[in-house]
């Protein structure tokens, strides 16, 4: 029994986003709000995501607020 998948050395793909033919090995996922889609972008496409965006995600907890 041998691999069920081609190596993909020499595959090429598509930008999921500008749709420019480049080599699937140099496509990167795309992650939003801190999940990764099933999109895959050009190194000029991608952008990484922005720790902004995880605002609210997680409690803050402000060691300097009076309960009363």
């Amino acid at each position: 029994m041998g691999n069920k998948f081609a190596s993909g050395k020499f595959a090429i793909a598509e930008c999921d986003r500008c749709a420019i033919r480049i080599k699937l090995s140099k496509l990167r996922k795309l992650v939003i709000k801190g999940k990764v889609t099933n999109i895959k972008v050009c190194p000029r496409c991608y952008d990484p995501d922005h720790p902004q965006l995880k605002l609210g995600m997680f409690p803050v907890e402000d060691a300097q607020a009076l309960r009363e």
